[in-house]
């Protein structure tokens, strides 16, 4: 989540500025998605996919 509002702010200083706080959430959803989906072999991380999803 850091990384993002990182990367949301150094686009707004360089860039075109803010991006809509949608996008960034989406972004943070995403990121959250992936990091449980790559360990969804390991038992603690199933479960937390299931609650993540709801």
């Amino acid at each position: 989540m850091i990384y993002n509002i990182w990367r949301q702010r150094n686009s707004a200083v360089h860039l075109t500025g803010f991006s809509p706080q949608q996008t960034t959430l989406a972004t943070i959803d995403r990121d959250i998605h992936n990091a449980i989906s790559a360990r969804r072999h390991r038992r603690k991380f199933t479960i937390l996919m299931q609650l993540w999803i709801r």
